[in-house]
């Protein structure tokens, strides 16, 4: 018998996205991120069998300009987090998944982390595996996939994967907006700019980073973002994402004409932006992809179909 399940997977913003020097193999961060209404959806059919097999078919959502990524089944993070919980698992299902993309990927907005994200809770609804237990897993996928978790609006730390503590969330309307068609920016080359231009010493920031203890400085920073309506859109990741993209530049400079300076923002590494508007017809005119959609507490949770 075959049972199917529904699972919503938001798209994010960063609110605050500090990034330190790197220090071993990774860069310290202070990290605010919002879940957005914005989201792709995952439909997950099981059926008993003797051997699990999980197979994944991604469709286009219901923006045409939204493109499905070229990844082999094993490479994707929605596979691979079925699998890490199904290898732990005494039981054997037939899994097949379809992804309705409604996010552009490689644009900073968190989804393929979300997506894994979901796709973790819904196998773990499966298996029957503790829900409870899923961060670890979470983790080992990547950076944001934690927070998907739980998602609304909370303060990581350390490479981007730590839970420090929530933040209350906001419902305000935002337009997104990126470059037009399918190229986007990978957080490796925009993190190896970063370093190239000695962003983390030179750029000035809302805190700095001691050197000597980064803990302290985090802890300091961390207490004094508590309300989303509150924090200052910040984000040291953008001059490396301009470099790269110099379209960014001009992106930026058009949406702080129109709404402020203050009330635009970089989505991570790009090499989307997003604004405190709710029009996005003008950013169309230019050109550009655009989507109005707005922050919102949202938490992923599967629904029986």
């Amino acid at each position: 018998m075959e049972n199917t399940i529904k699972l919503i997977a938001p798209a994010k913003v960063n609110l605050f996205l500090a990034v330190g020097e790197k220090t071993g193999d990774y860069h310290p961060v202070i990290n605010v991120m919002h879940t957005l209404v914005l989201h792709d959806v995952l439909y997950m059919t099981y059926s008993p069998a003797h051997k699990t097999k999980i197979s994944i078919d991604m469709l286009q959502g219901e923006d045409p300009d939204i493109s499905i990524p070229d990844v082999k089944l094993e490479d994707n993070l929605v596979y691979k987090a079925i699998n890490s919980i199904a290898k732990v698992s005494h039981k054997n299902f037939d899994i097949k998944v379809i992804l309705e993309k409604n996010i552009p990927h490689q644009a900073g907005l968190g989804g393929g982390s979300s997506d894994a994200a979901a796709a973790l809770i819904g196998a773990a609804k499966i298996f029957n595996y503790d829900e409870d237990k899923l961060f670890g897993f979470a983790a080992n996928l990547g950076s944001d996939v934690p927070f998907f978790l739980n998602g609304g609006c909370a303060l990581y730390k350390g490479r981007g994967e730590v839970f420090n503590h929530k933040i209350q969330p906001i419902n305000r309307d935002i337009v997104l907006v990126k470059p037009q068609g399918e190229n986007g920016l990978s957080t490796k080359s925009v993190y190896k700019t970063f370093d190239d231009m000695n962003i983390a010493s030179s750029l000035d920031s809302p805190f700095t980073y001691d050197e000597k203890d980064h803990k302290t400085s985090l802890s300091a920073i961390s207490k004094e973002l508590t309300i989303a309506d509150n924090i200052p859109l910040f984000n040291n990741l953008a001059p490396a994402s301009e470099k790269l993209m110099p379209e960014l530049a001009e992106i930026k400079e058009f949406m702080a004409g129109k709404v402020g300076e203050d009330k635009v923002l970089l989505c991570g590494s790009g090499a989307a932006t997003f604004a405190y508007d709710d029009d996005a017809e003008k950013y169309k005119s230019q050109g550009w992809w655009a989507c109005e959609t707005s922050l919102a507490n949202v938490k992923i949770r599967p629904r029986e179909v």
